[in-house]
C-alpha cells in the first residue's frame, strides 16, 4: 500500500538514480573484447600483455627485498598468487601446492601477502596457515606496489612467461585456467 500510494515518486527516484550513474550504457551492453591496454593475441588464441611492470619490490619472509623480474627471469613460467590467508585462499593454494604444481614442477609458484604489512607477519602467517612446507614461496606487499600493478586482491592469480609476458591475469577459480596458461609456456 506504502508503495503504491508513492509509485510515481518511486518511478522518478529510480530514474533519477540511473541517470546519475556515468556510462550506463557500457554497463547495459558490455563489449565482447579484452579492455586491458597493451594486449595481444598468441598463436593459441590466449590474450597476452606486455610491458607489465616487473621492477617492483616485494620481500621475502627473511625481509630481503626481491624485484619480480627477477623471479620471472628464473623459472621458464611463474606464478603468483595473491593471498590473504582465508580458507578460499587456503583452498587455491592446497590446490596449487598438490595439483598444479605436480603438473608442472618447472615453474615458479609464489604467495603474494598483500595483508600482513611485513615480513614478519608474512612469514608467521605461512607457518599458521600449514603451508611453510608446501613449495610456495610467501613474498610480503609491503608497500601494495604489486596490488597497485596488476588490480591484486584475493584470489588474482597472475602466471608470466621467462620472457615478463603476462598470460593470466584472472581470479582463481578452479585452477583449469592457470594450468592452460602454463600449459601453453612449457608445453
Amino acid at each position: 500500500m506504502y508503495f503504491s500510494k508513492f509509485k510515481s515518486l518511486w518511478v522518478a527516484l529510480g530514474l533519477f538514480a540511473l541517470v546519475g550513474c556515468k556510462d550506463i550504457a557500457d554497463d547495459l551492453n558490455p563489449s565482447a573484447t579484452d579492455q586491458r591496454d597493451q594486449t595481444q593475441v598468441n598463436a593459441q588464441g590466449e590474450t597476452e600483455q606486455s610491458g607489465t611492470n616487473l621492477n617492483l619490490t616485494l620481500y621475502d619472509t627473511s625481509g630481503n627485498a626481491v624485484q619480480l623480474s627477477d623471479l620471472v627471469a628464473q623459472h621458464p613460467a611463474t606464478v603468483f598468487y595473491f593471498t590473504m590467508w582465508c580458507p578460499i585462499c587456503a583452498s587455491h593454494q592446497d590446490h596449487l601446492s598438490n595439483h598444479t604444481k605436480a603438473m608442472y614442477p618447472t615453474a615458479g609458484y609464489y604467495l603474494i601477502d598483500y595483508v600482513s604489512g611485513s615480513s614478519a607477519a608474512t612469514a608467521r602467517e605461512l607457518v599458521e596457515s600449514g603451508f611453510a612446507s608446501s613449495g610456495l614461496t610467501a613474498l610480503a606487499d609491503v608497500n601494495q606496489a604489486a596490488v597497485g600493478e596488476f588490480n591484486g586482491t584475493m584470489g588474482i592469480t597472475l602466471v608470466f612467461d621467462q620472457a615478463g609476458v603476462l598470460h593470466l591475469n584472472e581470479d582463481f577459480k578452479d585452477g583449469t585456467r592457470t594450468e592452460a596458461a602454463l600449459a601453453n609456456i612449457l608445453n
